[in-house]
């Protein structure tokens, strides 16, 4: 975009009205789009690249208000601040790329440069939010001019060639921990509901249309239960955005991780190296056991969703009426204790149902298929597992 391309040279330390009245100076008539020719004409300009000494104030335009100085003398002196606490105590990250600082006794310039670079690095860690002692710089690039403009002055300043030759630059014990990483972040990921959700909003404004039809057509019975439909996908759609959001959070929060970590194994088979596989699973606990059959539920109840919405739509009877046939066994009998065999196709799942229900195979298939909510209610014989 033209707009990011001259806040880029201003961010260099070029003056923007002058670029802007050097790319502005000639003629366009005839030109179908303004913005392409005057992006073609600063291209042309080729500005030199800004230092990696340039300041906040140095870039702020002599005609800004008085708060953008203000911020700009502000950001400068926080950059020196953290210069000079990187000088005394240097992190990891500093180290490997400066090597240790200048000794007291040192020569002043060296030092002054090496609080100087260190500072810049510092300062974009610190607006970028990277808490890791041995991660320097994002090997991304980042959307925001600004940060941006940082994370390139963070690469003059530790005099990294670019994002690939740190990478090469790494010993196989890094590359390794960098795999590892991106393993366990991977383990932690929350399942990603954006498919569903997308579906079940599809539905629930079927549902919608299909009550507003039937309103329309004097259909009383089928506009109830199309509504009632609509609810209950209403409910649904609420828990799926409360899980896309978790998987959202968890997407941003260890995007650059897994991006090093794919790049780390890259680096390892292009050396002809095997990246490290993940470590074996060790017994289920109770929480995986429960995440696992939580997703099971989920999945009942969308195959149940499916099924009511699809009678609905063909204005049949829920729950549908199962009749056995002549010479079969009712598939729903259960042991001889049951005195009654014929259960409804969804059994409610209250804390007061009978005990022996529990002995019957088709009841704990049904206990199984009620909502998560329901099933923590429930007595504990219908939510403990087997063996």
């Amino acid at each position: 975009m033209l707009q990011h391309k001259l806040r880029d040279a201003q961010l260099a330390g070029h003056d923007i009205g002058e670029v802007i009245d050097r790319i502005t100076a000639g003629p366009m008539d005839g030109a179908r789009s303004i913005a392409s020719v005057l992006h073609g004409r600063l291209q042309r300009l080729q500005l030199p690249a800004q230092e990696h000494n340039v300041t906040w104030a140095q870039r702020t335009a002599e005609n800004a208000p008085v708060l953008a100085h203000e911020l700009a003398a502000g950001l400068d002196d926080r950059r020196r601040e953290l210069g000079e606490r990187a000088l005394a105590n240097p992190e990891p990250w500093l180290t490997r790329h400066l090597g240790p600082p200048p000794g007291p006794d040192a020569s002043p310039v060296l030092r002054d440069d090496y609080a100087r670079r260190a500072g810049t690095a510092a300062a974009y860690r610190e607006a970028w939010g990277i808490t890791d002692p041995d991660q320097a710089v994002s090997f991304s690039p980042h959307p925001g001019p600004e940060l941006e403009a940082l994370r390139k002055d963070t690469f003059r300043a530790l005099e990294i060639a670019d994002e690939q030759a740190e990478i090469r630059a790494m010993s196989r014990g890094d590359l390794e921990a960098q795999v590892l990483e991106g393993d366990r972040a991977q383990a932690t990921a929350p399942p990603d509901m954006s498919s569903q959700l997308r579906v079940t909003a599809q539905n629930a404004a079927g549902a919608w249309q299909q009550s507003a039809d039937a309103k329309v057509e004097h259909d009383q019975e089928q506009a109830e239960n199309a509504r009632s439909l609509a609810a209950v996908l209403a409910v649904q759609m609420n828990r799926l955005e409360a899980a896309d959001e978790r998987f959202e959070e968890w997407s941003a929060r260890t995007a650059s991780t897994r991006e090093i970590a794919g790049k780390a194994k890259a680096e390892l088979q292009r050396r002809g190296q095997q990246p490290p596989g993940r470590e074996a699973p060790g017994p289920q606990s109770m929480t995986a056991w429960w995440r696992e059959f939580q997703a099971d539920v989920d999945a009942v109840d969308r195959a149940i969703e499916r099924e009511h919405q699809a009678a609905v739509y063909d204005s049949q009877p829920w729950p549908p009426e199962r009749k056995p046939e002549a010479g079969h066994e009712e598939p729903y009998a259960c042991a001889p204790g049951n005195r009654n065999p014929k259960l409804p196709y969804l059994t409610p799942l209250t804390t007061g149902a009978p005990r022996d229900w529990m002995n019957c195979r088709p009841a704990r298939t049904r206990l199984r298929a009620g909502s998560t909510r329901s099933a923590q209610s429930s007595t504990p014989a219908a939510t403990t597992p087997r063996g």
